[in-house]
């Protein structure tokens, strides 16, 4: 599909840790001014000459079958359009073979931000490994305490000082059983807002910036690590 290369999306890192980055910026309240990286594409997706055309076809051991996938059989298979299931066309297509020719993005990267308050950040992101129920967390260490997000149950934990007081908060609204845990109804509802004069959460010059930051990380990426300065 689209996200395989990066002409044609921009690469993984935008598609995903653009979102991250703007969160790191929101959390940090300043704007990030160095960033590091170290990453690449796994030798786990080199190409094989007896891949299936895609995963309706397959017959090969392989766990990354998209429709043998316990979240696409739920969500995703009922919200295919025919012409998806039928197109020829590699940016159409959704079940394309991870193993075929031609995807060149980064699958895994470590990247190390700064910003210009002190705040320091660390990205660690890839997007092969098995599922798990804290496959996407957020932490946040301060000198009073702890946060940890687990974006998959919901729930934040609070730790307070150096007793080990330990609290955890159930986040999870009405809908959170449904896609990207409820993110998806309420970008609607953002957006139905600011088409009714509201102010949006994010703005333009938030989108703006953490693009500057994913080119800067794909720069790192690309000279080994070297260090990017944003300015």
């Amino acid at each position: 599909m689209w996200h395989r290369r990066n002409a044609w999306s921009g690469g993984a890192l935008n598609d995903k840790s653009s979102h991250h980055f703007d969160v790191f910026n929101w959390f940090a309240d300043d704007s990030c001014h160095s960033i590091s990286a170290i990453g690449g594409s796994s030798p786990e997706f080199a190409p094989r000459e007896d891949h299936p055309k895609g995963c309706l076809s397959c017959d090969l051991d392989c766990p990354y079958n998209l429709f043998e996938d316990p979240d696409f059989q739920e969500m995703g298979i009922k919200f295919i359009p025919p012409s998806w299931r039928k197109a020829d066309d590699e940016r159409m297509k959704i079940d394309t073979c991870v193993y075929a020719p031609g995807a060149d993005i980064v699958d895994h990267a470590i990247v190390d931000l700064a910003y210009g308050n002190g705040v320091v950040a660390s990205l660690f992101f890839c997007i092969y490994g098995p599922k798990a129920q804290d496959q996407e967390t957020l932490e946040l260490v301060g000198s009073a305490g702890r946060i940890l997000l687990n974006r998959h149950n919901g729930c934040l934990e609070l730790y307070r000082g150096f007793s080990g007081e330990r609290e955890v908060i159930d986040c999870r609204t009405e809908d959170f059983e449904s896609s990207h845990f409820g993110a998806d109804r309420e970008l609607v509802r953002n957006m139905a807002a600011f088409v009714r004069g509201s102010d949006p959460p994010a703005t333009a010059s938030d989108g703006h910036e953490s693009l500057r930051m994913i080119h800067a990380t794909q720069a790192s990426i690309d000279t080994r690590g070297a260090r990017q300065e944003l300015g």
